[in-house]
């Protein structure tokens, strides 16, 4: 092929990362949109499919590096620095690549995650991200609480993800009706650990009405759901439905923006 033509076959990459809440694939609905984009895409999976243990905890982020090395090995692949798009779980795996697989990672767009490792440790090499556990209370419907507290993160660095370090800018998503009710507050303290370092391209937006699951726009609106780390279905907030399918419009215009343009 003249190296013309090659050239304007070539595009970004960007490996999608969903949650907990389904086991046993990795869902291609996001990864196919952006495909409809022009991006080579990778849906990931990194629990419960073939080969993998059926219950995630502790994550070896060095396992992950495969895929990437994979899409960066494509000849259609532009730059070699692979977009990552990630959800709560999903959201915390791809910044911790961020954090550490340093010039292979691009933009990456993390969406109501707390920054932290839960509910085992993440590692990279011999770099460890202590683990935080996490605890419920169902009679007050308070789905998610950080054990020790959110404040417990800002006295103990080594359980968050240094965001800082990544090479790459970060988008960060957080929907103001998510039942996980604190990832707001978690986003907050990931901005201001970004700020310290003097990382200036880690850009945060929160939404009114958005919920926990950010599922592709104009799709259906999904309230509840299983999560694998409880035993029962649970609310996902978003229950103002308009609210949150214009929240899911408006945060997918700024993906698609933001991992076009990094």
């Amino acid at each position: 092929m003249p190296e013309e033509n090659k050239k304007e076959t070539q595009t970004k990459a960007v490996i999608t990362i969903f949650g907990g809440a389904i086991a046993g694939r990795a869902p291609e609905d996001m990864a196919a949109l952006f495909s409809s984009k022009g991006f080579v895409s990778l849906a990931l999976a990194f629990y419960g499919a073939k080969g993998q243990p059926q219950l995630y905890s502790h994550i070896d982020l060095e396992k992950l590096e495969e895929a990437v090395d994979f899409l960066r090995n494509l000849p259609e692949v532009e730059d070699k620095r692979i977009g990552l798009y990630g959800l709560s779980k999903g959201g915390d795996i791809c910044a911790g690549m961020a954090a550490f697989l340093g010039e292979k990672i691009g933009g990456t767009v993390v969406i109501n995650n707390p920054f932290a490792s839960m509910p085992g440790k993440m590692t990279y090499k011999k770099e460890i991200v202590e683990s935080s556990e996490f605890v419920h209370d169902w009679e007050k419907m308070d789905i998610f609480q950080i054990k020790g507290g959110v404040g417990s993160l800002v006295r103990e660095p080594k359980r968050q993800i240094p965001i800082e370090r990544a090479f790459g800018p970060i988008l960060s998503i957080a929907g103001l009706d998510d039942s996980f009710n604190r990832f707001g507050e978690l986003q907050d303290i990931a901005e201001a650990r970004a700020n310290r370092a003097g990382k200036k391209n880690f850009q945060a937006l929160k939404y009114e009405g958005l919920g926990h699951l950010l599922d592709p726009p104009n799709s259906p609106v999904c309230l509840e759901g299983p999560n694998p780390l409880v035993d029962r279905i649970i609310p996902y907030g978003g229950n103002n439905i308009q609210q949150h399918s214009l929240a899911q419009i408006a945060a997918w215009d700024r993906v698609v923006q933001f991992l076009e343009t990094y």
